[in-house]
Order: C-alpha cells, then sequence, then structure tokens
C-alpha cells in the first residue's frame, strides 16, 4: 500500500509540474523552467494537504521485565524498514543510545527518540519495525510503544506484555523483537465511539539532580461519561526517579463500571499529592479499545514541568482524541 501510495504522489506531482495551466512554453529551456516551477508548487500544494501527517521524530519507549536477569548492558538497534518517497523500500538501523543513569534495568522504562529518515514519512510507508541485539547479554522487554512526532502525536506500534528476549544467542537467529502495527487503531473517528478497556500510563522523569519525588501523584480523567481521579500505584522498585521512565497499568472496569469511550474525554492531566516536587519530562497514555487494538488517547514529549502542591500543582497532557479533520484528508 506504501509503494502504491508513492508512486500516485509522483505522478500526481509530474501532471501537476506538466500542466499547460502554469505557463505555456516556447522553447525547450522555458520548458525545463516551466517543469521545475511546477514541481516545486505541486510540492508545496502536497504538503499543504498532507503536511500534518509527515512524522519527523520516532519515540520508543520500553519497560524492562521484573523477571530475574533482565536488565542488560549490551548494544541493542531499532530497525525500520519503509518507502522511500521514490517508492523504493529502505531499511534504518537506529542504534539505542546510552542514557542517563542506568538503562535497561529491571522493571524500568527507557526512552530514545530518533529523527526520520524521510522528509514525509507517513504511517502507510513504515513496513516493518523490529529491535535487534548486538550481544549476548539478553534484554527482556515486558513492552515495548513507538510514537511518531507529526503535527501532534501518534501511535506506530504497540506490544504490550510482550515479555520478549531480545538476545543473539536465542531465536530467532538475530536476537530479534518484531513491533506489531497490526495492534495499533490509526483512525481516531474509528476509535471515537468505542469504550476504553485499559489504559496504560507512561511517564519519563527528568535528568535535574532533584528531579525524583517521593510523594504520591495522583492521575485524572475528565470525560463526558465520568471522572477519575486517583493515586498512581506503587511500582515494584523505585518510582518517579531522575531520568526513570515508569508505566501503570490499569483495567478500566476497575476504576469505572460503565464505559469510557475514547471521544468524550475532554481532560487528562497529572496532579501533585505533596509537597516533594517532581519534574516530568514526557508522558504517554495509551488506550485498549473495545476492538483490542490501541491507541494514544494523550501525551506529550519534552514537557519539563515540575508539579508539587501549592505551586504548580497540575500537568495538563494534549489530548489526541481528536477526528475532526480524518474524512476531509482522506477526500483529499
Amino acid at each position: 500500500r506504501g509503494a502504491l501510495r508513492q508512486k500516485e504522489k509522483k505522478s500526481k506531482l509530474l501532471l501537476i509540474s506538466n500542466n499547460s495551466k502554469f505557463c505555456r512554453p516556447e522553447s525547450l529551456l522555458e520548458m525545463a523552467i516551466c517543469q521545475v516551477f511546477g514541481l516545486f508548487l505541486a510540492l508545496a500544494l502536497f504538503n499543504a494537504v498532507h503536511g500534518d501527517d509527515c512524522i519527523t521524530i520516532i519515540t520508543l519507549f520500553t519497560l524492562t521485565s521484573d523477571a530475574s536477569n533482565s536488565q542488560s548492558d549490551g548494544d541493542f538497534y531499532l530497525n525500520l524498514k519503509y518507502i522511500t518517497a521514490t517508492g523504493e523500500t529502505d531499511t534504518i538501523s537506529y542504534h539505542l543510545y546510552d542514557l542517563l543513569g542506568n538503562d535497561m534495568q529491571q522493571t524500568d522504562g527507557n526512552m530514545w527518540e530518533f529523527n526520520s529518515p524521510s522528509s514525509c514519512l507517513t504511517l502507510d510507508d513504515i513496513k516493518s519495525m523490529s529491535i535487534t541485539a548486538n550481544t549476548n547479554n539478553g534484554w527482556r522487554i515486558e513492552t515495548a510503544l513507538t510514537y511518531g512526532t507529526t503535527s501532534g502525536l501518534i501511535q506506530i506500534t504497540n506490544d504490550y506484555e510482550a515479555n520478549a528476549w531480545v538476545d543473539n544467542s536465542m531465536v530467532p537467529p538475530d536476537g530479534s523483537m518484531s513491533l506489531h502495527t497490526d495492534t495499533v487503531e490509526p483512525d481516531n473517528c474509528v476509535a471515537a465511539p468505542q469504550c476504553i478497556r485499559r489504559m496504560l500510563i507512561s511517564t519519563m522523569t527528568g535528568d535535574d539532580n532533584s528531579a525524583g519525588t517521593n510523594d504520591w501523584v495522583r492521575f485524572t480523567l475528565k470525560s463526558s461519561q465520568t471522572n477519575l481521579d486517583f493515586k498512581l500505584y506503587n511500582r515494584p522498585g523505585d518510582d518517579y526517579e531522575k531520568h526513570q521512565g515508569d508505566q501503570w497499568d490499569y483495567l478500566m472496569s476497575d476504576l469505572y463500571s460503565g464505559c469510557i469511550t475514547f471521544k468524550s474525554v475532554y481532560e487528562v492531566a497529572f496532579v501533585a499529592d505533596g509537597k516533594d516536587a517532581w519534574l516530568i519530562a514526557d508522558a504517554f497514555v495509551t488506550v485498549q479499545l473495545d476492538s483490542d487494538k490501541w491507541t494514544l488517547l494523550a501525551g506529550d514529549s519534552n514537557i519539563y514541568k515540575w508539579i508539587e502542591k501549592n505551586n504548580l500543582e497540575k500537568v495538563n497532557l494534549s489530548l489526541r482524541n481528536n477526528c475532526d479533520s480524518t474524512a476531509e484528508k482522506a477526500e483529499l
């Protein structure tokens, strides 16, 4: 589908660039100038229509298993196979670079960000993603989530409770973990009327020396059906630690007896419950729908805000459940 999309892009650009409505050349030089002008105009028109869909940053969030020996200090890569602007298939491997502090530790979350390999990479252009090992020091990943930064933020893959070993000494031979796009609902308008069945709350704490907190943090979700307000439970190990990721997993039936639909949510926030401040760097709220597929309800990268009681007590996340422009873009 991605290759077909790229061919359609190219044919439309050529059609516009050769269209006599733009200029009427009387020589070969004028013809060349006309075609270049038309191509630039076509690219401008295409970006005006589709630019909001282009992924500029790819974010990987992982949660290491709580099983013994799950941690690793080896080398790992995020691999992306995609369709280029010319319709060809290419692959890029991103090294999971060393993070501040100890990364890939038991029960901990980690996050990496990478630049897109294409000037306009869309969800349709992504053919496959995987995490591979260049080590025999295996890493057991409980959950892996990828997101794309467009004009907002979208979910690309979701591998919830995969509990996969990434290790060169194990099968498959390349020690890889495949990441799945087919677990994600890409269309907010399809997700809109569905009930939220499960909620994953993923956060990264900032890297300031006093970024962590020993106080409780509250999570609030407001919808037209009901409002939720609860303390995030105490995770195994130390949570809210400097430059560490955390993830909380909730069944919605444990929080509310009715149905909270995806489209009905109008506020998602973290609220301080004590005076020991917490520096929140990144946060993503991913939800599972009636269809069993996952999608991003709310989230932001590079928040970097302190929350504490009697100061800035609340940080709202940007909602990602708007579906107003989907039908319009489909027609275009």
